[in-house]
């Protein structure tokens, strides 16, 4: 005897990479040659992973937008001003540095600071501040993307 019926709603929401994906592609959401991550429909050498995470339009080729590398001379190093969804929740942004563009990559001495936000995304300065390039000499910075499933 189950006694009395029980009901329930659940509600199942999508990733907000996904929820982007059906905005941006439309009928071609489905299609992984033209929404996939790592697919470029576009051709302008940004696959969709970074556009998202980017704040880029897939659509469009245009490379504005992308990470900036610059030297502070506050700190006598380098950084790296990049954007961030902040709606991206299924986005890992990890600036990390390195003494030579084959790494090893670590986080060690890089600093983030918020320098700009309008609500929908932020504007964000890593610096390599732990390693100054006058007393540590080359470095390299880049930008981790990683999207959890």
């Amino acid at each position: 005897n189950l006694g009395t019926p029980v009901t329930a709603t659940v509600t199942i929401h999508d990733t907000p990479f996904n929820v982007w994906r059906r905005a941006e592609f439309g009928t071609n959401a489905n299609n992984s040659a033209i929404s996939g991550d790592f697919a470029d429909p576009d051709n302008d050498g940004i696959v969709n992973l970074l556009e998202y995470a980017l704040n880029l339009d897939p659509n469009v080729p245009f490379v504005t937008g992308l990470p900036i590398p610059q030297i502070d001379p506050t700190c006598g190093c380098l950084t790296l001003t990049y954007t961030e969804v902040i709606s991206a929740t299924d986005i890992l942004y990890l600036p990390e540095s390195a003494a030579s563009p084959g790494g090893p990559w670590s986080t060690d001495g890089v600093t983030e600071q918020v320098i700009a936000n309008n609500g929908m995304t932020q504007t964000i300065k890593a610096s390599d501040a732990g390693h100054p390039i006058t007393t540590d000499g080359d470095r390299f910075m880049h930008l981790r993307i990683t999207r959890f499933p």
